[in-house]
């Protein structure tokens, strides 16, 4: 493991980062790919954030959604996407967030997720639990697929083929939980699970930026975290199956095939 306490140290200044940051200043918005945006809060919050980091960690890795991948010998990566849910945040739509990773070889070992339209914090360490604003974490207990509330990516740089099956998934879950909703913020998404307001959550075209701190923070939070076909989630997996650990065959079984 990295030095515990000057990990705990960069999270700590990462999240007052986060908290003082200007919401309100997305400065211009570029197209990046097809449909998919960059703003210059984006590129403007990466460097910061890799700033801090460097500061402690010189020879960790660096995997960031705007810049290219920093690759050392080291076995630990920091997994940065600087704002998830781009294009919500250029709209004002309320839902986006930052996530920050630090993971050895594939597993995350610390991690969070800030919010800021609402103003929490979401933080886990390996082994020691998963909070939100300091409150302890735990996924909710629905049992069944017809009492759930669940979320599905679907999103403008998908292809053809890819906004078909996740609709599909769409139709099909809107047929078996109690609801469904599109956000498209994998990083927050995945704490709404860890915090019970969701109950699961299915993307079937992943990247480790917004996933890997999630991922800790639901796992820490008592849920499941998978491929689609149910093989562990690593750097380079390509979907993900989240739940709150009861519903995850359940919610497996109802995207098979799909």
């Amino acid at each position: 493991m990295a030095d515990e306490a000057a990990v705990r140290e960069t999270m700590e200044a990462l999240a007052g980062l986060l908290r003082g940051s200007d919401w309100q200043s997305i400065g211009a918005v570029s197209v990046k790919q097809g449909r998919d945006i960059v703003t210059d809060a984006d590129l403007r919050l990466q460097e910061q954030i890799i700033s801090q980091i460097r500061e402690r960690f010189p020879d960790h890795n660096i995997l960031a959604e705007e810049a290219e991948y920093e690759r050392t010998a080291s076995p630990f990566t920091w997994v940065i996407d600087p704002v998830d849910g781009t294009i919500n945040f250029s709209r004002g739509y309320p839902v986006f967030a930052v996530s920050v990773a630090l993971v050895q070889g594939e597993t995350p070992v610390s991690g969070i997720v800030y919010v800021p339209p609402l103003q929490r914090l979401y933080s886990a360490v390996r082994g020691k639990g998963a909070f939100c604003n300091g409150r302890a974490l735990r996924c909710g207990s629905v049992e069944r697929l017809q009492d759930s509330l669940v979320s599905v990516i679907l999103t403008s740089h998908f292809n053809g083929g890819e906004s078909a099956r996740a609709s599909a998934i769409i139709e099909q879950a809107n047929m078996q939980t109690r609801g469904v909703r599109v956000m498209v913020c994998e990083s927050a998404e995945l704490c709404f699970i860890a915090e019970g307001i969701l109950d699961g959550n299915v993307s079937i075209k992943a990247d480790p930026y917004g996933a890997m701190a999630g991922k800790l923070i639901l796992e820490e939070a008592g849920g499941r975290f998978s491929q689609l076909c149910g093989a562990p989630f690593g750097l380079y997996s390509d979907t993900i199956l989240a739940s709150n650990g009861l519903l995850h065959e359940s919610l497996r079984e109802l995207c098979a095939g799909l």
